[in-house]
This record gives C-alpha cells, sequence and structure tokens, in this order.
C-alpha cells in the first residue's frame, strides 16, 4: 500500500525500547514497547487503497496475522481512501509469551 502513513504515538505512558531492528537516519523510527499509537496510512493522491469489498477482508486478515501477535487494538476504522487503527504495542514479555504459545512455535505449520 503506498501512500503516506503515519504512527502517531498518541501517549508516551513509558520509554520502552523499540520493538525490532535498528534504524538509519533514512529509516523511519521504531515502534517501542507497551506504547499506545494511532496509526493512520491513505492512498496517493486520495486515491481509494480498498477498491473492492473483498479487499476489506484481505486487510483484516493481514492485520490479525501480523500485529495481534504484537499488538492489542483499541479501535479501528477502514474507509475506502485511508485507514485509522488505534493501538497498544505489547511488552517485550508478553511479546515473547505469545510467540512461545504460537502454533508456529508448536510445529503446527500449515
Amino acid at each position: 500500500m503506498s501512500g503516506k502513513g503515519v504512527l502517531h504515538n498518541e501517549t508516551k505512558l513509558r520509554q520502552g525500547k523499540p520493538l525490532g531492528s535498528k534504524t538509519t537516519m533514512t529509516s523511519p523510527s521504531p515502534l517501542l514497547y507497551d506504547t499506545y499509537y494511532h496509526i493512520y496510512n491513505r492512498g496517493n493522491n486520495r486515491e481509494n487503497i480498498f477498491i473492492q469489498e473483498r479487499n476489506y477482508d484481505y486487510f483484516m486478515r493481514l492485520y490479525t496475522k501480523h500485529i495481534e501477535p504484537i499488538a492489542d487494538t483499541f479501535a479501528y476504522c477502514l474507509l475506502r481512501n485511508h485507514f485509522h487503527v488505534s493501538l497498544r504495542t505489547k511488552s517485550e514479555e508478553e511479546i515473547i509469551k505469545t510467540l512461545k504459545v504460537s502454533p508456529a512455535s508448536q510445529g503446527h505449520v500449515k
């Protein structure tokens, strides 16, 4: 999904360690553990990013696969040309615990 995306840190309750790998001057700053974010993105020139109804389902499947293991979602809104997500990244301990009990870690990979 191209376009302008923004990670907006709504509240800095705790400054934890960054999620993921190191960054450079040209890469975006990493998300922090146990921190609240308002994330939004829209298409280039305000073009639609959800063309067909099935695009919403596809987005949510990918969101569930990649985001649920590392964050708690409080609210989301998917509109034709943009989306909003309000979430809290999990603590490092919560993520490790999630990864230890995931089906992939138990050898149940399809």
